[in-house]
């Protein structure tokens, strides 16, 4: 089990440098006004690779609401624009073949970085789902045995989502973890921008500060 999930996770960081280097590659022809072609283009390959691995939709997750027909669910896609996204100003910075190659093993690096604790994250998301939809099958049953109306059903559920958030965002294990993601992200921020020049940094340092 333990070589099955090591395995895994090689196949997501090849994967993900493969469509990343699909992305950067792009990227580098590239012009400051982009046409709608090759920006179409652009983003297929962004939409299919999710080739940076998102900190902020970790962080902060989307628990989607109980109902008597649908279990809690937990959504970790960052619902933020696209301009929030490093790709976005990568594609836009016009990098040279040195800097293309340069980024591409930052950003490997950085998956590297992350893996072990975005598996963690993930794996304290899906106990506390487990254990929260466990509780909204006891008040089903309740609900369907007669104990309870479906008003109260229903109040039970919404509580039980608000809890569910608290304890997923106050998570002791799960805030480290997260912490550690975000010194990753600084790191590879800070190596990207030792590659950029002046006109290169100045576009970067205008999208850093809207994040």
């Amino acid at each position: 089990m333990f070589n099955e999930s090591i395995n895994m996770n090689k196949m997501k960081l090849t994967c993900s440098a493969v469509a990343f280097a699909a992305l950067i590659a792009f990227s580098g022809c590239q012009k400051e006004d982009v046409n709608p072609e090759r920006e179409e283009a652009v983003l297929a390959v962004d939409e299919q690779g999710g080739a940076i691995t998102d900190v902020n939709g970790l962080e902060n997750p989307i628990i989607t609401g109980a109902s008597e027909s649908t279990a809690f669910g937990v959504n970790t896609t960052d619902t933020r624009p696209e301009s929030y996204r490093l790709t976005y100003i990568l594609k836009r910075l016009n990098l040279n073949e040195g800097q293309r190659t340069a980024v591409r093993r930052f950003v490997e690096a950085y998956e590297v970085c992350v893996a072990e604790h975005r598996s963690k994250v993930q794996q304290y998301h899906e106990e506390l789902l487990k254990r929260a939809n466990a509780i909204r099958e006891e008040h089903i049953s309740a609900y369907r045995a007669g104990a309870i109306t479906k008003q109260e059903l229903d109040q039970r559920l919404a509580n039980l989502h608000k809890k569910l958030e608290e304890e997923i965002k106050k998570h002791p294990g799960r805030q480290m973890h997260v912490r550690i993601m975000h010194r990753c992200r600084m790191e590879l921020f800070s190596k990207v921008e030792s590659v950029l020049g002046p006109e290169q940094l100045k576009r970067w340092e205008q999208w850093k500060s809207r994040l």
